[in-house]
């Protein structure tokens, strides 16, 4: 959910807080925008999450919706890298406040880059009842500037 104020990096955020959280799971998607003639594309955005060492399975995914060869009404594509890391997950293995992070995502098998959806995809591993939390806040695409309407 939207929150107008509460967030640890500015005034407003997306996220999540709550426990029992019965495996919750939540996504936020971009609109379609516009990736012609990129090869890649850069996320951006700052992430404060919860931490508990009982639950090493909480984590955040990156992937994006677009049509391939192999599948032209389209497909997800795992996000390449995560902060350097070969990786398309970022676990909430430390409590994070604010920390700046960084996806990459390989636009080399997308045949039509017209219309792409991209994804941050987070979840509880979980049906505990210790406080599960994350906030995602300054979200930033500038790689891919024309949105579809």
């Amino acid at each position: 959910s939207y929150n107008a104020s509460g967030s640890n990096c500015s005034d407003g955020y997306v996220g999540f807080s709550g426990s029992n959280n019965n495996f919750f799971g939540s996504f936020l998607r971009s609109p379609q925008l516009n990736c012609t003639g990129l090869n890649e594309v850069t996320m951006t955005f700052d992430l404060s999450n919860s931490y508990n060492a009982t639950q090493p399975n909480d984590r955040i995914y990156f992937n994006m919706w677009a049509p391939t060869a192999a599948a032209p009404s389209g497909a997800y594509i795992n996000a390449t890298m995560v902060d350097g890391v070969a990786t398309n997950t970022m676990n909430f293995s430390e409590v994070r406040n604010c920390k700046r992070v960084t996806v990459t995502f390989n636009l080399s098998s997308v045949t039509n880059k017209s219309a792409i959806l991209f994804f941050l995809n987070v979840n509880c591993g979980y049906n505990s009842a210790p406080v599960f939390y994350f906030k995602l806040d300054k979200i930033n695409m500038a790689e891919a500037l024309k949105s579809v309407e």
